[in-house]
């Protein structure tokens, strides 16, 4: 039995770790690129940023140390037939809150400073910084996975793909709307007001996904559920905050600012459209749900009454 359970151990740290060790390499990669952006473009002070750096790292570390501990407990469990909850991990969108708001900020120094004096002929040019910027995306997946360890086919993974499924693609969305903000000619022909509601709305929506990892904390991802219209509700606010606001933002640049449109604004029109979908659907089941109930309600006064009249 002791081989068996070491090698046990072996095998559940060689399946955690890797992902871990990944998330904090990028994590750390782009933390440097956007600090050389800094430095070089605004001076040495901005190395002060290091710091913002540390917290970053120090948070999602410890947030990896007890969220393995957590799953490894979990795993423990279930072998020996006892039913634990995992925890809450709240250091989950707190890893989550930190990083993005060190990002914001650099983001909001970037593209109100110089981002539009960039060059695509240079190496740390417009693309470089882009790529760093959507890294975002693959830290937030990561920081999921690090935090679940539901089954693939599990209805707590169809839960936890329910609340987050869309975060990733909407990372990138809110990089990809910053494009029109590098260059020259796309800030001459944009409003200021425009400009600035880009990069709010952007900045606004990758400190979002808080809310997702809050959720999925709170009802220990998967183990408890949101009730339907606690959810439908999460689903709308996602609507209202991320694709009504791209879709408006991008339907002005194409015809208020004559510039080209990103194919991303077919992926705004689906997603308000799903969801307006799913909500006439959710309240049509309602609906049913409370004929069905009065009529059930009906019968069984009918039949007290037809039982008092018999006695």
């Amino acid at each position: 039995m002791a081989p068996q359970s070491i090698s046990a151990k072996v095998c559940e740290v060689l399946y955690q770790l890797p992902t871990r060790i990944i998330c904090t390499v990028i994590v750390i990669f782009q933390c440097v690129i956007l600090d050389y952006y800094l430095v070089t473009h605004k001076g040495y002070a901005w190395l002060a940023f290091i710091a913002a750096d540390l917290a970053v790292v120090f948070v999602f570390v410890a947030a990896f140390v007890i969220s393995y501990r957590h799953l490894l407990m979990s795993r423990e469990s279930s072998t020996q037939m006892t039913e634990v909850r995992p925890g809450s991990l709240p250091l989950g969108y707190i890893a989550w809150g930190v990083y993005s708001l060190a990002l914001v900020a650099r983001i909001v120094v970037i593209f109100r400073t110089f981002v539009f004096n960039l060059s695509e002929s240079e190496f740390f040019g417009p693309n470089l910084l882009k790529l760093s910027l959507s890294l975002s995306s693959p830290i937030f997946l990561l920081l999921l996975m690090t935090h679940n360890n539901a089954p693939i086919t599990s209805p707590r993974r169809q839960y936890i793909e329910e609340i987050t499924g869309s975060v990733p693609l909407d990372i990138l969305d809110s990089v990809e709307i910053l494009d029109v903000l590098f260059t020259n000619q796309s800030r001459i022909l944009l409003p200021f007001s425009l400009e600035h509601a880009i990069l709010s709305v952007s900045c606004i929506n990758l400190v979002l996904p808080v809310l997702p990892l809050l959720t999925l904390s709170r009802t220990h991802f998967g183990y408890k559920k949101l009730a339907d219209g606690l959810l439908m509700g999460h689903r709308l606010l996602h609507m209202i905050v991320v694709n009504v606001p791209y879709l408006v933002i991008r339907l002005i640049i194409w015809h208020g600012a004559e510039q080209s449109v990103s194919v991303l604004l077919t992926k705004n029109i689906i997603m308000i459209f799903l969801t307006l979908h799913d909500l006439y659907a959710w309240k049509q089941e309602k609906e049913l749900e409370k004929e069905e109930n009065a009529r059930n309600y009906e019968m069984e006064e009918r039949n007290s009454i037809t039982d008092n009249q018999a006695l």
